[in-house]
């Protein structure tokens, strides 16, 4: 997965409340996906980023952000746990 060139990192929070606000998040999804805070963390920026870019309303960013980690996430989760031999003998 790609991390983010540290000096867009920066760019990418207005303050250091900004940036603790979206580290609780990110820990949080950590804990929930048994993943590292560090791999969680290059998943959200690359989404932040993203949506930080297209959005008029910043204040509602975290909770947005962490939904579409979330379901990024689980949807790694899903594909992985998913067997080849699940859907033969079915057709599409």
């Amino acid at each position: 997965m790609k991390t983010l060139p540290e000096e867009r990192k920066q760019l990418l929070y207005d303050d250091e409340t900004e940036r603790r606000l979206h580290l609780g998040s990110i820990k949080m999804l950590s804990a929930r996906a048994g993943l590292s805070v560090d791999t969680v963390e290059r998943l959200y920026e690359i989404v932040l980023s993203k949506l930080k870019s297209e959005a008029k309303i910043r204040d509602f960013l975290p909770i947005l952000v962490s939904r579409r980690v979330r379901y990024l996430l689980d949807k790694r989760e899903l594909t992985r746990n998913e067997s080849p031999t699940r859907y033969q003998g079915k057709s599409v």
